[in-house]
């Protein structure tokens, strides 16, 4: 492939993934080098690769169809009808086998694999956000789609939802802690992590039964709330899980 076909690629692609106005040619451009609208389409960031030359031959002996271009100070790699099979295999010999940057190590975003290419922006997206967790966990493959609840938290777009959420749900307890500088956040949390079961509890926090059970009636008392209800300790688990992204938000 020529240079000038590899921009005009570039161009279609990036023209799909970012807010910017489609070209009218850029379907046919896709489909003169085989990438059709309805096929499987997955994105990877690649960063701190040293040489994409490795990468690119293994996707050739794979047999894998995928375009690359750089973006910023990083890799974006298009796989085109790959199979979760073949992706697995691909990025677990890449991570391997590959010589990472001196000064970092190589870090892989893998984004949702789309049925359109129409939905590539999803991909591309939800790549770089995979990419940016494996920075900040300094773990070197981070998959969107095996981030749980964790992907659901960072689909929504307004975080004050989420901010209003965990202070409904825990801040009263927070500023009793504070003012009281007692530990009914972290019996709470080590509660409902444990199943609920007061033994364990009292177990994990070095604490007699009595005690665990005093705390837990005021924190029932704080919330106004009854934690036997199924459906209340749901609420505050996923207040709990929320409640990193709160501290980061603060932090930053």
């Amino acid at each position: 492939m020529s240079n000038y076909q590899k921009n005009q690629l570039t161009t279609a692609f990036q023209s799909l993934m970012f807010p910017l106005p489609v070209p009218q040619d850029t379907l046919s451009v896709l489909a003169k080098n085989g990438f059709m609208e309805k096929d499987i389409y997955t994105v990877l960031h690649i960063q701190n690769l040293i040489s994409a030359a490795y990468m690119e031959r293994l996707l050739t002996e794979e047999n894998i169809s995928y375009h690359l271009f750089v973006d910023k100070n990083r890799l974006v790699l298009v796989l085109h009808n790959c199979s979760a099979g073949q992706l697995q295999a691909f990025i677990r010999t890449l991570s391997e086998n590959t010589l990472s940057s001196a000064h970092a190590s190589l870090m892989i975003g893998v984004g949702e694999t789309v049925s359109s290419v129409f939905n590539i922006r999803f991909s591309y997206e939800s790549a770089l956000t995979a990419l940016k967790i494996a920075q900040k966990r300094r773990q070197p493959v981070v998959y969107f789609d095996r981030l749980g609840l964790e992907r659901l938290l960072l689909s929504i777009p307004d975080k004050q939802i989420l901010l209003h959420f965990y202070e409904d749900h825990l801040k009263n307890i927070e500023k009793y802690d504070q003012k009281n500088h007692t530990e009914l956040l972290h019996t709470l949390e080590t509660y409902l992590s444990s199943g609920k079961n007061i033994s364990d509890t009292a177990s994990a926090l070095y604490t007699h039964r009595n005690t665990i059970h005093h705390r837990l009636r005021k924190i029932s008392e704080l919330l106004d709330t009854d934690l036997n209800d199924p459906e209340i300790s749901l609420m505050l688990s996923l207040a709990f899980r929320i409640r990193p992204y709160i501290l980061r938000q603060t932090e930053n």
